[in-house]
């Protein structure tokens, strides 16, 4: 898959090798997250891509970077996508990042932010009447929840 990446690459196609490395990605974080592999497999992109694959780009980023504890730079890389998510006006996407922003904060020692930030992702998902994303925030607001110390009241809705 990298050598197909890096021919796409050197051929000027990027949008086509982003979204075969994006979809790489994705499938293999499905079965595991090598977190080292991720990184080094989006740096082949930077400074590469479109604003919208740019943004996908720093999402991935910022999920590597938080599994290895790098949550600060995690933290930037998601709101950056965020951003230029809300910008292109991608409500789904935008919704991931902030659902992984409330991970993050969540993660900080911040649960109030977290708990905030994964219900604003819960109500965008909500707003576009998809069940993709539903899932992870509401895990993720109990989760959040639970740092806060309102575990019970959580479980009740």
């Amino acid at each position: 898959m990298k050598h197909r990446v890096q021919n796409l690459l050197k051929a000027g196609d990027d949008d086509t090798a982003a979204k075969l490395m994006f979809d790489f990605i994705r499938g293999s974080w499905r079965r595991g997250r090598d977190t080292a592999a991720t990184l080094r497999d989006l740096e082949m992109l930077q400074g590469r891509l479109n604003a919208t694959h740019d943004a996908e780009r720093s999402l991935w980023r910022a999920e590597a970077l938080r599994y290895i504890g790098r949550l600060e730079e995690a933290r930037a890389e998601a709101e950056k996508a965020r951003q230029a998510f809300e910008h292109a006006g991608d409500t789904a996407s935008e919704a991931g990042a902030l659902r992984l922003l409330g991970n993050i904060a969540s993660d900080l020692a911040q649960p109030a932010q977290g708990r905030a930030l994964v219900v604003k992702a819960l109500e965008r998902y909500e707003k576009l009447g998809t069940r993709r994303g539903v899932r992870r925030p509401r895990s993720s607001s109990a989760r959040s929840t639970t740092s806060s110390g309102t575990t019970r009241a959580a479980g009740r809705r």
